[in-house]
């Protein structure tokens, strides 16, 4: 709905909201959830993150934004994980697992579910299980 809005319809005033109100919703949901809510570009890197990586890999999010996600994989996950960003260019979702280093240095089962949308953005939600 958002990239509707984007270009130029008007379902943002059919629901009484302006394009910044609509977008300070969305950021308000973002910061709320106790999901982990990321945006990777192209290249495999963070672009964004919610405080919730935080608590659950011990890295502040400023410092997770512009690192490579392979940076934080298990290295008998990799390619499993480098498999599931392929399959994104095939299908509509990915749905995986794969285990980062937390900051203290044990690992963290994660459970991914990744989209890929234009201009190379992917967008994931992921939850720790382990």
């Amino acid at each position: 709905m958002l990239g509707t809005i984007m270009r130029g319809n008007t379902n943002a005033d059919l629901m009484g909201l302006s394009l910044e109100e609509l977008v300070s919703e969305l950021e308000a949901f973002y910061e709320l959830s106790t999901d982990m809510v990321s945006v990777s570009s192209a290249d495999g890197r963070f672009r964004r993150v919610n405080r919730a990586w935080e608590k659950a890999i011990g890295h502040p999010a400023g410092e997770i934004a512009g690192k490579r996600w392979l940076d934080f994989v298990h290295p008998d996950d990799v390619q499993k994980t480098i498999d599931a960003a392929r399959s994104l260019s095939a299908s509509d979702l990915a749905e995986f697992q794969n285990r980062y280093k937390h900051q203290d240095g044990h690992w963290v089962t994660l459970s991914w579910r990744s989209t890929a949308w234009s201009g190379g953005l992917t967008y994931a939600i992921t939850r720790v299980v382990g």
